[in-house]
């Protein structure tokens, strides 16, 4: 039976016949009308070929399209698919991957997530060994959700199922409580991080003094860092742009340093820099792994515990960036130029607490 409907400026026909679907969108009506009379007939005298997509292969076509670059994401850049987003399809191709498109129903998706997923554990990361976390529950979701979408969009079924779940609960926001460090604080933790290595004290350094996240620092190359100027420059950062950020004079200094280290280790060598020192890493790894990163985290866990603040994490030093840059007078709007916020609402919310010139302007207000 067909089944008429007007979207979006487009009339959309939906047969199903015979335990199959077909749907397909016209600018005009009596077209639609049409082509549901004439696929009906082929449908009944078994000339019509329809084509079943199942999960798995939607997943499979999906993929494939992301690694040739014709899937855009956010600002119309083309969307990478990581190692975490791919596992996370598998493991919806392996659940799930046997069923078409047309027969999937949300109800289908809530019995793997309470069968499945909620029975798995962090197998890395802090959580590891522990149960899922919502969060990470909602990314499971969010990445298949990605997928219906574009079976959507190909007209191989008529709607996301998966946007009919509820999202799971997921941890707020951390307080400027959870947050705040005091400065002696500050130069405990940034004591202990030098304690672990020179990568680690400039890491936190520089987070702490920028607001940099650590997956910029990790990229930040020596031809992007111009002490001249004062400046440095992270290239591919989150929001999709290039971003220049000024450094203190505290950060140029070890900077510096490090930067004539390097040309003595390459002056030493004749020449021939080390396999990590030829990558221009400003954070250069042990050895040279796959994505040519340096990996802070243990090294940051166990600084901070050294320095008695079990739990914090290295984002927090991005946050504390921008409540101790609201304090001193900055306006939201540069401090979000700086740390690469795309709205102010984050500014905001790590601001919050500081109300004290929002207090000074209403008493030059009412005089």
């Amino acid at each position: 039976m067909a089944q008429l409907s007007h979207r979006s400026g487009k009339w959309c026909i939906r047969i199903r016949k015979n335990g199959h679907q077909v749907i397909k969108t016209f600018q005009l009506k009596k077209d639609a009308e049409a082509f549901a009379r004439d696929t009906e007939r082929a449908i009944e005298r078994g000339e019509y070929g329809l084509e079943q997509y199942t999960l798995a292969r939607a997943i499979n076509d999906y993929i494939e399209q992301c690694n040739a670059g014709r899937i855009k994401a956010r600002k119309g850049r083309a969307k990478k698919l990581t190692r975490n987003s791919q596992l996370k399809l598998d493991f919806w191709k392996e659940n799930l991957g046997r069923h078409e498109l047309t027969e999937l129903k949300t109800g289908h998706l809530r019995s793997v997530i309470e069968t499945q997923l909620r029975n798995r554990s962090a197998v890395s990361g802090r959580y590891s060994g522990e149960p899922l976390r919502g969060a990470t529950i909602n990314r499971y979701v969010s990445e298949l959700s990605a997928v219906l979408a574009y079976a959507v969009r190909n007209e191989w079924v008529d709607r996301n199922v998966a946007r009919n779940l509820d999202k799971e609960h997921e941890h707020g926001r951390p307080t400027p409580e959870q947050i705040n460090l005091t400065n002696s604080q500050v130069e405990t933790l940034l004591g202990a991080c030098a304690n672990e290595s020179e990568n680690l004290h400039l890491f936190a350094l520089l987070a702490y003094e920028t607001g940099c996240r650590a997956g910029e620092l990790q990229k930040l190359q020596w031809s992007d860092v111009d002490l001249e100027a004062g400046h440095m420059l992270l290239r591919e950062t989150k929001n999709g742009t290039d971003r220049p950020v000024p450094l203190s004079q505290r950060s140029m200094g070890i900077l510096r340093q490090r930067k004539r280290e390097r040309a003595e280790r390459v002056l030493s060598a004749n020449g021939m820099p080390s396999p990590a020192d030829a990558l221009d890493r400003v954070f250069k790894p042990a050895s040279v792994r796959k994505d040519g990163l340096w990996d802070y985290r243990h090294q940051w866990n166990s600084a901070r515990d050294c320095a008695n603040l079990a739990g914090y994490e290295f984002k927090y030093l991005r946050n504390l960036f921008v409540t101790r840059a609201s304090a001193a007078g900055v306006p939201p709007l540069q401090i979000a130029e700086i740390v690469g916020h795309s709205s102010l609402e984050m500014v905001k919310h790590y601001a919050r607490h500081n109300v004290d010139h929002l207090a000074e302007a209403m008493a030059k207000l009412n005089g």
